[in-house]
């Protein structure tokens, strides 16, 4: 407030002087103690630090402008700030994301670091209150190249951790900081697998309830884009057949067989999976041949069910027509070939006989 005051003193003089008041130009000057950010990913985890950066001007720091044995704020004026984006650890306490202050109780041989929530500044001793500690970690200070002014720096950075180092003088103390980027990607991952499993359902219940299968079509195309699942892609080929589109029907359902053969998860529905495919591969003039699973690692013509003649194929196929309810040709319905191929498919441990077709899964399950 010196320069404001001095500046109103002379206008006054000026005055009573007779003189004209004179405008005067206010000089910056630097602070004694200049502030200081540094701001650091880890992970993704953002760790910012605030902090004055003192000078030593030939004095005795370490024992001297910090005393042994007593509490520093890790700074000048107030105890140097660190926040966090998200949650750490800092020794063996886990430390919510949130704004902090950094204080420390230093020795010759060993340190104490402190991480205390107060809501208010700490500019001093009198400020501090331990019941609001999270953290204490014993620390030890290792020699390193002079400093003029204190500093602070991150080093040893990974994806899971690092170390905030405050150096000045001729000390460094190093305070490690662990983040939690592989729990936080796998809660992605994770997140993203309820997503899909959201989107089907949606799907699943266009189809069976409110029979609108463009609608379901868009949600289960928003499920695999999201995950390659083989029961998304067996309900988008009941989709297609509800709609009469046999032949993207058959397509998807052998991509669907296929998958699920690949991931082990196909159980006994082989044989029901194979009978829709040659019912919907019939009605979409698709060739017998291309109905016929392959496994991972197998080539075509490999697997007994390649090498059965077209007749064969054909018996099948009519056999399963054979338990189709006469066909409607009313729009908007699920075409008999549809529910005759499926009404019996569930999966392992699924619910008892008489569930609507493709709904036989029940809630889908992680695998």
């Amino acid at each position: 407030m010196r320069a404001p005051l001095l500046s109103l003193s002379l206008t006054l003089a000026a005055a009573s002087s007779g003189f004209a008041p004179v405008a005067f130009a206010q000089v910056e000057l630097p602070r004694v103690v200049p502030a200081a950010k540094v701001t650091q990913q880890v992970g993704l985890t953002e760790i910012g630090v605030e902090y004055d950066c003192p000078a030593a001007k030939g004095r005795k720091v370490w024992g001297g402008v910090v005393p042994f044995g007593q509490l520093w704020l890790m700074g000048s004026t107030a105890a140097t700030k660190i926040k966090f984006s998200k949650d750490v650890t800092i020794g063996d306490r886990s430390v919510p994301a949130g704004s902090y202050w950094l204080l420390a109780i230093p020795t010759k041989d060993s340190w104490t670091v402190v991480v205390n929530k107060s809501a208010d500044p700490i500019n001093s001793a009198a400020d501090y209150k331990p019941e609001l500690d999270v953290a204490h970690l014993k620390v030890s200070p290792k020699a390193a190249t002079r400093r003029e002014r204190l500093m602070y720096a991150f080093s040893e950075i990974t994806d899971d951790r690092t170390s905030l180092d405050l150096e000045w003088d001729a000390l460094r103390v190093s305070v490690p900081i662990q983040v939690n980027t592989t729990q936080q990607v796998q809660a992605a991952i994770n997140g993203l697998d309820s997503t899909w499993r959201s989107y089907a359902n949606a799907a699943r219940y266009m189809l069976e309830t409110k029979k609108d299968y463009d609608a379901g079509l868009k949600y289960i195309d928003q499920a695999l884009a999201l995950k390659d699942d083989w029961y998304c892609m067996w309900v988008k080929a009941a989709l297609h057949a509800a709609k009469g589109d046999f032949g993207s029907a058959h397509d998807w359902a052998e991509k669907s067989r296929t998958l699920a053969l690949q991931v082990g998860t196909v159980g006994g529905l082989e044989p029901q999976l194979n009978r829709s495919i040659a019912e919907w591969g019939r009605k979409s003039g698709r060739p017998i041949g291309s109905t016929s699973p392959t496994k991972l690692g197998e080539r075509p013509g490999d697997k007994l069910s390649d090498k059965l003649s077209e007749r064969v194929a054909e018996k099948l196929a009519d056999e399963s027509t054979a338990k189709t309810p006469p066909a409607t040709a009313a729009a908007g319905k699920s075409p008999p070939a549809f529910r005759s191929a499926s009404d019996t498919l569930t999966a392992p441990g699924g619910p008892p006989d008489g569930d609507p077709p493709v709904m036989r899964r029940g809630r889908l399950r992680h695998r």
